[in-house]
């Protein structure tokens, strides 16, 4: 590019389009001695069928949004897989995303689920369980209403927010391991009853928040010590074991997320 050598692909580069449009499929290569890819590089580039990517790049970033293309090294790679349409980093056991292709092949093994990485895989499935291995889940199960039941692994330690945002759970069961429920993270599910494990410190804003089927109290554990604004409907009774866990008022969230 201008006389310049081409090592990185950034965030957004790529989208094309939020429309699938069948007339207009393509493939994209990515050239030998490209390093990185940012996160998002390819987000909403719809109309790829295939992403032939280098083995040279080194860095590929989380988020693979309304992407629905196979993904191949012909040159091999060092550092990622893709095996069964699942894209792995095999040096943080990541998956990173899953083609059209994974639909009917088992979750691989992997220590971390990257932001939007199965959404190809999650197509028309209602009930998932999830590896052993995971201990860490981004957010995976996004806007996915039909999603009725996840089963967690107690080996999951860290979910990012909107995690769960907007599915059709209407159950859940948090692992032991779990100390933050981050903002969002259950945000317009179908949940009817929550329960959170002792050992949770922190619930963040609008964690539990448009939950409207929620017909039980909601016990929090001596444990939890701060809890977002908004992070519970209004209508659902919460009742803290601790005097000391503290509720965060419209006041202080609009300081500390101005």
């Amino acid at each position: 590019l201008g006389g310049h050598p081409l090592i990185g692909i950034g965030a957004y580069a790529m989208g094309i389009s939020y429309q699938f449009d069948h007339r207009n499929r393509f493939c994209i290569t990515v050239p030998e001695g490209v390093r990185y890819l940012e996160g998002n590089a390819f987000d909403s580039c719809c109309n790829a069928t295939m992403l032939v990517l280098p083995s040279t790049l080194q860095q590929i970033g989380e988020g693979f949004l309304n992407v629905f293309a196979e993904v191949s090294f012909p040159n091999g790679s060092a550092y990622f897989s893709c095996e069964n349409g699942f894209l792995l980093d095999l040096r943080s056991n990541t998956l990173l995303y899953a083609a059209p292709s994974s639909h009917d092949y088992p979750l691989p093994s992997a220590a971390r689920l990257g932001n939007h990485c199965l959404d190809n895989w999650l197509a028309d499935r209602t009930d998932v369980i999830l590896p052993p291995t995971l201990t860490s889940i981004g957010a995976v199960f996004y806007d996915l209403p039909e999603l009725k039941q996840v089963t967690l692994p107690d080996s999951v330690i860290t979910l990012d927010s909107h995690c769960f945002f907007a599915t059709g759970l209407n159950s859940i069961q948090l692992p032991p391991g779990i100390t933050e429920i981050p903002a969002y993270c259950f945000a317009g599910c179908d949940l009817t009853s929550i329960e959170i494990p002792e050992g949770v410190t922190r619930i963040g804003e609008y964690a539990f928040q448009y939950n409207w089927n929620l017909t039980t109290d909601v016990i929090l554990p001596k444990s939890v010590q701060f809890v977002g604004y908004g992070a519970f409907p209004e209508e659902a009774r919460v009742v803290a074991a601790s005097g000391t866990t503290h509720f965060e008022t419209p006041e202080e969230y609009a300081l500390r997320c101005p």
